[in-house]
């Protein structure tokens, strides 16, 4: 009897040695070979009996080298679960054969310092984790190396400006140590039989078409119905980590809006435009100020394009990266407040401005807009924000073309061209219309981790918000179930559990991305009890924390931007201390591993959640 799942968490640090290691590898070996040979699950049944269970450990000696898990530890266990690569050597999984779903849990924002600050408000989840790993190692240890049975997790890509980047990284697996595994399995099943090797063959093959070659995560039309261009709008949390014009901020006290929209006739109601927008800007005594605008429409025609006189004295036309020159602007008299009034009588609120890095355009224009996309933001830099490639990068990836070539820009005096510029930026937002979320932003070092379990003929779906779903739910034979809150996403997940047959249900949870508060905990920890409640027996749950709290870290990254572009400030040495260990503390998370031992229905015993 007892609580489901041998599972449990180990702070970073090192650990005792598994003494048990060897014995376990023997008895997961020859599982596999009785398995894969032939096995089938009515033979365990019989062998078994129809309660038998399957179990977990987390093996403490794999730590003693070792601080923590990572991405890439926790997709191969659902691959050596559900798929067939070599199984992870950090765990021990018995019974793998009668594991019946996997559900993977990333709890955004729930880091290791918030878990065992806020344990005693989830009594469910922290019960589950006190049937840790090893108990005897973790006697001869201290406690905060077991950390209430939790294993220290920490992702790679944890970015405080995007909010989907851990998720990004636990569902794309990175094609060196998928490839190891899969060699080492391959290297420890070269004595099947000819049978065998026939079915590993065909597998394979249809992994490799499954996943295609380096550009496997930019296939276009994978899905029918594709998001429209407001799917790619930036969210206000977007508009401020990337230092966007804001009401609130105090610089922007003297911007101006976009009038609102006349009256809709009904023949235009419901029709979004898109507008390509791009700024030439000088340096005078008081920074950069507008000397160059323009405008194109959805057919890459040119709607507006002017030059404004700046209002103070030019310090430095940048010719070379504005293309500007003073024999151009000295018979100017157009202002930047003739300009916003040209802009207003052509756009309104309603229209979608695109650009690249098009919160220096909204600067210079001294123009509030709360209806943009970014092409440095739908074509995102491989190393993450803040990191960002320039638009001439990007055309000629996507668009095959060379821009900003001296030579073609008219007067040869160098520069960026803004309407080259504008229609660049206008086209490749619409490509990636045409061609869905996941176009451009995929890695040719990765492999999407649901078109491996598809290619071995498992199912997969994803419980989400919609931006989430949008981004990871293909191709289009992944389930896709979008979800407006945490407590939705567990309820779906838990109808799912009793009724669906989906081998893999990626559950992902954002409400800690906030501060959290007694409301949520409660929610939290209800919707898991519900969720395991309603799995039935052997269900491996297998559950992240981490990715927070960004709202201690942005501050800092956005003041380190701002001083970066700044001359005349300093980003300092201890400021920059203060910023890595405010990212390292972000990234300290929480992994736990629980297999449910209890028939469908059933909850553990409540004793069972007493704390040792």
């Amino acid at each position: 009897g007892g609580l489901g799942g041998v599972g449990g968490f180990a702070k970073g640090g090192p650990l005792p040695d598994d003494t048990s290691g060897a014995a376990e590898v023997e008895e997961e070996a020859e599982e596999d070979r009785e398995w894969e040979h032939g096995g089938h699950w009515d033979d365990y049944i019989n062998i078994y009996g129809a309660n038998a269970t399957a179990s977990v450990k987390v093996r403490a000696g794999y730590f003693k080298k070792r601080r923590s898990l990572n991405e890439w530890n926790i997709q191969e266990l659902v691959l050596w679960t559900l798929g067939q690569v070599v199984s992870p050597k950090w765990i021990f999984v018995k019974n793998k054969p009668l594991l019946s779903k996997v559900f993977l849990i990333p709890i955004d924002g729930m880091t290791m310092e918030a878990y065992k600050q806020h344990r005693s408000s989830l009594p469910f989840l922290s019960g589950l984790a006190v049937k840790s790993i090893d108990q005897e190692a973790a006697s001869s240890t201290s406690t905060e190396s077991f950390f209430c049975g939790g294993v220290a997790f920490s992702a790679n890509k944890n970015s405080e400006f995007d909010r989907l980047s851990v998720l990004n990284s636990l569902l794309n697996c990175k094609k060196k140590c998928l490839k190891e595994a899969q060699a080492q399995y391959s290297a420890k099943n070269n004595n099947d039989g000819p049978a065998i090797k026939k079915q590993r063959t065909e597998q394979k093959g249809s992994c490799e078409k499954s996943c295609g070659n380096n550009e496997s995560l930019n296939d276009a039309n994978i899905d029918p119905e594709l998001p429209s261009a407001e799917f790619y709008l930036l969210s206000r949390h977007e508009l401020e980590s990337n230092n966007f014009p804001l009401h609130e901020n105090p610089e922007c006290e003297d911007f101006t809006v976009l009038p609102s929209p006349a009256k809709e006739t009904d023949e235009g109601k419901g029709k979004v435009r898109l507008f390509g927008v791009d700024c030439e800007m000088v340096s005078t005594a008081e920074g950069f100020e507008l000397a160059r605008v323009t405008i194109v429409d959805e057919d890459h025609k040119v709607v507006y394009d002017e030059l404004a006189k700046p209002e103070n004295a030019i310090t430095n036309y940048n010719t070379k990266f504005s293309g500007i020159t003073k024999e151009m602007l000295d018979p100017i008299k157009k202002t930047l407040k003739d300009v916003q009034h040209e802009i207003g009588n052509l756009l309104t609120q309603h229209d979608i401005l695109v650009g690249h890095s098009l919160e220096n355009d909204l600067k210079a224009l001294k123009l509030i807009h709360m209806r943009v996309l970014d092409t440095s933001l739908l074509y995102p830099h491989a190393r993450g924000p803040p990191f960002k490639l320039a638009l001439r990068v990007i055309v000629q990836k996507f668009l095959g073309r060379a821009i900003q070539v001296p030579s073609q820009n008219e007067g040869a005096n160098g520069g960026h061209d803004s309407v080259e510029d504008a229609v660049a930026a206008l086209e490749l937002a619409q490509l990636k219309i045409a061609n869905g979320p996941r176009f451009g932003i995929g890695s040719p070092t990765c492999f999407e981790l649901f078109k491996i379990l598809l290619s071995h003929r498992r199912s997969v779906g994803i419980f989400a918000k919609p931006k989430a779903v949008q981004r990871f739910a293909h191709p289009s034979s992944v389930h896709a179930i979008q979800c407006d809150s945490d407590a939705e996403v567990l309820r779906k997940a838990a109808s799912s559990a009793e009724h669906s047959s989906i081998d893999l249900s990626v559950c992902h949870l954002t409400s800690f991305m906030d501060p959290p508060s007694n409301e949520k905990l409660q929610a939290l920890d209800q919707g898991m009890k519900e969720l395991y409640r309603r799995a039935p027996r052997n269900t491996l749950f297998i559950i992240t924390m981490g990715q927070g709290p960004m709202w201690q870290v942005k501050p800092l990254v956005l003041e380190q931007i701002s001083i970066h572009r700044n001359p005349k400030k300093q980003w300092t040495i201890s400021k920059d201390q203060q910023l890595k260990a405010a990212r390292e503390k972000a990234k300290a998370g929480v992994a736990c591993f629980i297999v449910k031992q209890e028939a469908q229905g059933k909850l553990p015993r409540s004793e069972d959640h007493k704390e040792p």
